[in-house]
């Protein structure tokens, strides 16, 4: 297998609280790359995309968020995040 996927969703995404926290996902994420291996997270809203980012993933999938208003598509191209 050449990819980990990861979900980093909000349980209840008014409240914050997130089905993996950005200490898993980043370790998730070391751990994947130090054994070459791509690092895919699915994500629902823009909180969950800015973690993902910090988290240091690959690429994002199966997320129906978009603004062409926020900084955080910028960030994506910046980092060649898919």
């Amino acid at each position: 297998m050449d990819v980990i996927k990861i979900a980093i969703e909000s349980s209840v995404p008014s409240e914050g609280e997130r089905v993996m926290s950005l200490d898993t996902a980043k370790a998730i994420g070391e751990t994947a790359h130090e054994q070459g291996k791509s690092i895919v997270a699915h994500i629902t809203i823009e909180q969950d995309l800015l973690v993902a980012i910090e988290a240091g993933v690959d690429q994002i999938v199966h997320t129906g968020w978009g603004s062409r208003e926020s900084d955080t598509l910028q960030i994506m191209v910046d980092r060649d995040i898919i």
